[in-house]
């Protein structure tokens, strides 16, 4: 708010799985802002546009991305404020850590309700340009609750979202239900096969969020009996069909977990 964040402001991220990401979320939604995660795969042409369309005032990003920001900086129409999270920010954008720092211990709730907007999130662009979709802090907060069910999320869960917070799946039907049942979320900035299975043993981990994509490449390391998986219970997937063929294999891998499929559209 010091910087000139109110109420409907959008607030775009493009970061890696990182805790600066929910925790801009949070910041976010707690003054009233809208909260707007962005693909960090998206080209600079991509992202002018998605910056354009939702009318972002502040943009967060992380060490991966000053070029890209560079590349579009005078072409963005409506963003006032940069915020870098790393630790050598360009002389443009402010830092992430000091502002945290700085605001420490400062209790600034903006007048929110249910009906607000917390999210804007956008589609793939598969079929033409990608599209914003609309989430209000009831709707944040219902999807949270009908996940939470299904996988059985409790306090005592340790959850991993293999998939990135930009996405609606991961988010809203893994990370969230962990953390508003008061569990613990482990998170990977970017997915490894072999660093899931050896995070899965070393924080015994309990629920997981993934897509067929990433449940194959980690069946498919051929070191995986060499780790400890036995604490897993939980799988949640989305993104695509799960395969009778692969949805054995998971089986027989990991013993009789439940497979929750997380439908549902961005």
């Amino acid at each position: 708010m010091e910087h000139g964040v109110k109420k409907g402001d959008r607030v775009a991220v493009i970061l890696r799985d990182e805790i600066e990401l929910p925790s801009s979320f949070f910041a976010t939604s707690k003054i009233g802002g809208i909260f707007v995660p962005l693909n960090y795969r998206l080209s600079p042409e991509e992202l002018r546009y998605v910056l354009d369309d939702c009318a972002a005032k502040v943009v967060i990003f992380d060490e991966d991305e000053p070029e890209t920001i560079d590349r579009i900086r005078d072409k963005v129409r409506y963003v006032e404020t940069y915020i870098y999270t790393g630790e050598e920010r360009p002389g443009y954008a402010l830092s992430f850590t000091e502002l945290a720092e700085t605001g420490k211990g400062i209790d600034i709730r903006g007048p929110v309700s249910e009906d607000d907007i917390a999210l804007i999130m956008y589609t793939s662009g598969t079929t033409g340009r990608p599209k914003g979709t609309v989430h209000t802090h009831r709707g944040v907060l219902c999807a949270t609750e009908a996940w939470t069910r299904p996988a059985r999320i409790t306090r005592l869960d340790r959850s991993m979202a293999l998939g990135p917070l930009y996405h609606i799946g991961p988010l809203l039907s893994n990370f969230m239900p962990t953390l508003c049942m008061g569990g613990s979320n482990v998170i990977q900035r970017q997915f490894d096969p072999i660093s899931t299975l050896r995070w899965i043993e070393d924080f015994e981990i309990t629920a997981m969020w993934a897509t067929p994509t990433h449940l194959n490449m980690i069946t498919s390391v051929e070191e995986i009996n060499d780790f400890d998986i036995t604490n897993l219970r939980v799988i949640q997937y989305s993104g695509a069909p799960l395969s009778s063929g692969l949805f054995y294999k998971v089986r027989d891998i990991f013993g009789k977990i439940d497979l929750v499929n997380a439908y549902g559209m961005t």
